[in-house]
Formats: structure tokens, C-alpha cells, sequence
């Protein structure tokens, strides 16, 4: 098969017979911006996910670029809660994303099924997920969209965050402590689903990891209580409620105990001070941690305890070792001129 040809579409239900060496099998899913189809890797063996622009729509520089741009970032991350972008392709005008494929569901439809979960569930659920985030945020990619229906769930249980197709990556501007946005939206552009936004995501702020940590706590919410934090009947209203009004109270239905620790987390995540928040994924995947069975998680040294930087680089630690060093070589140049005197 020419790998350039466009793909055999079916007549009967518009699934592509094959793209490049990709057998397509069944559509999985459709979204506002396409579809997503089962496939088998004819080179490789394998099943994997493809994710097809709609014909419908207009593949225009600006999509086209934020697809590329997803499958960069997607691809430069190498974490087991991450679903791996594995290929790219543009075929008679159609751009296909070759991802790993997650033999599952997506949480969303898993709690719209089954309910809300019980905490030691979400526990378990969340640490991996806050993992997978803080490996992300280290390389500076802000998901900005991180959502219930962007977790996968693997038939071993194990969660995968999905869909970096509006991320962002923040990038050193130069020599100084100042970074650039690679956004392709222009600033005050509000993107994203409206009931996960932050309250800087919707008054067009500039935003950093502690956005999707904001998001973080909708979908711990959700997870716990079955219903959003700041949900109304329109997307007008859940926005006003997220900028204005303190989240709904958290009350989860199951029998099981809600732990307080767990309660706080949600709901400092959900603070709109910024600075009222965890700071960090890392942080939040301690707490979790902390939360977990004994024995179910590796140590995770706490950053809560790690020596914080100085304004020069220095940690506190190698500062006061410097300083006690300064102060005995003194010590003993007193000592001997005193000797000598």
C-alpha cells in the first residue's frame, strides 16, 4: 500500500479501511473535534488509537499546528500514567494521531455508570494521575484541560491521562528567571471545558501547573460526590460560580469514611488564590501518598521537607553548612593568634 495514498473510507459506516500501516478495526469514540478508531500496527503487532480530525472540518494552519504540537508533547513524556503518542499522519488533507491504544474507559463514563467512588478508591486513582502530572509539569506542559473524560482507565485499573491537544509548554525566554507561553492561542483566549476551568483559565489570566491542580480538585470532587464543585444548568452560570462563589460542600455518599486529609486536598485545590493551593503536583502526590495502604506506594520524600532554595540558588542546608564553615576556619585563625601572642 503507498503510504501517501489517502485512506479506502467504507461506505456503510465511513470507518477507514487503512491508513499508512494502520488496519482500522472500530470507531471508539467521537468528540467536537473528531473521532478515535481501534487499529492494528501492521509493522509493529500491536493495537493502537487514532484519533482523526473530522472530514467535516476544516483542517485549517492553526488545528493543524496544535495537533502536531499535542503529539510533541505527548511524545516527549515517559510516564506509566501517560497514554504514549506513538505517530503522526496527514492523508488526503485528514491528520490521524497514532497513540497507545487503553483497553478501557474513560472515568467519566465509568462514574456516570457506576456512581460515585468510595475515598480509598479515589486515593488509589488519583496517586498515579498526580504522578503523571507532576511528570509533565517538570517538563513544563500545562494540560489545561484536564478532565474526568481525559483519564483513561486500563483494564488493570491503572489510570492514563489522555488529550494534550491544548497545552501549553513553558519555555525559558532567555538568560533570566522570565518564561514565554508556546500557546498558539492569543492571551485572554479562554480554552478548555468550562465546569474544570480554573478561575484564572476563565478571566484569560496567565496560568502555570497550579491551573491544572485547580482542575485536579474538580475531578476529585467528582469522583467523590458524583457532581461538580461549581456546576449549573449553563456554562455561564458554572463560570460566574468558579471566578465568585466558594465550591459546593463535599459530601460523599458512600459508607466508607471520607478522610479529612483527603477533604482538605480537594478542597485546597480548589481555592482560587493560586497561592492557596499545593504548589506543585509533586506536593499532591505526597499527600496521596500518605493516604494510601502502607506499603502501596514507594517513599516519596515529602517537598514540604526538602531544603527551599535561597533568592541565589542556594539551599538553606549547603547555606548554613557554608556559613558554619566560614565561621570555624575564623575560629581557628583566632585561636591562632592568640597561641602566637
Amino acid at each position: 500500500m503507498d503510504d501517501h495514498s489517502p485512506p479506502k473510507e467504507k461506505p456503510d459506516n465511513n470507518v477507514p479501511d487503512a491508513v499508512g500501516p494502520y488496519r482500522f478495526r472500530r470507531q471508539l469514540g467521537t468528540g467536537g473535534m473528531g473521532e478515535v478508531f481501534l487499529a492494528d500496527d501492521e509493522r509493529l503487532n500491536r493495537k493502537v488509537a487514532i484519533k482523526r480530525i473530522r472530514s467535516d472540518r476544516l483542517l485549517t494552519a492553526e488545528i493543524r499546528e496544535r495537533l502536531y504540537r499535542e503529539a510533541r508533547y505527548a511524545a516527549s513524556l515517559d510516564h506509566p500514567a501517560i497514554v504514549r503518542v506513538h505517530d503522526v499522519l496527514e492523508r488526503g488533507g485528514a491528520f490521524y494521531l497514532v497513540m497507545e491504544w487503553v483497553a478501557g474507559e474513560d472515568l467519566r463514563r465509568r462514574l456516570q455508570r457506576e456512581g460515585p467512588m468510595a475515598p480509598p478508591d479515589v486515593i488509589a486513582l488519583a496517586h498515579p494521575l498526580a504522578s503523571g502530572l507532576a511528570a509533565a509539569h517538570a517538563q513544563g506542559i500545562v494540560h489545561r484541560d484536564f478532565k474526568s473524560e481525559n483519564v483513561l482507565i486500563g483494564g488493570d485499573g491503572q489510570p492514563k491521562i489522555t488529550d494534550f491537544g491544548i497545552a501549553k509548554r513553558m519555555t525559558a525566554a532567555g538568560d533570566g528567571d522570565a518564561k514565554k507561553d508556546e500557546s498558539l492561542t492569543d492571551s485572554g483566549t479562554v480554552l478548555g471545558t468550562y465546569r474544570v476551568l480554573s478561575p484564572e483559565q476563565v478571566l484569560g489570566d496567565e496560568i502555570d501547573p497550579r491551573s491544572d491542580l485547580f482542575s485536579f480538585g474538580v475531578l476529585l470532587f467528582e469522583a467523590l460526590s458524583g457532581r461538580s464543585p461549581f456546576g449549573e444548568s449553563n456554562s455561564l452560570e458554572t463560570l460566574h460560580r468558579i471566578v465568585e462563589n466558594e465550591p459546593a460542600p463535599l459530601i460523599c455518599p458512600h459508607p466508607e469514611p471520607l478522610p479529612l486529609a483527603l477533604k482538605d486536598l480537594v478542597m485546597g485545590l480548589l481555592s482560587k488564590d493560586l497561592n492557596a493551593r499545593p504548589q506543585s503536583a509533586r506536593e499532591v502526590e505526597w499527600t496521596l501518598a500518605t493516604l494510601l495502604p502502607k506499603g502501596a506506594a514507594a517513599e516519596i520524600p515529602s517537598p514540604l521537607n526538602s531544603a527551599p532554595k535561597t533568592p541565589d540558588g542556594l539551599s538553606k542546608a549547603k547555606l548554613g553548612a557554608l556559613v558554619f564553615g566560614l565561621l570555624a576556619a575564623i575560629l581557628v585563625v583566632i585561636l591562632g593568634l592568640a597561641y602566637f601572642a
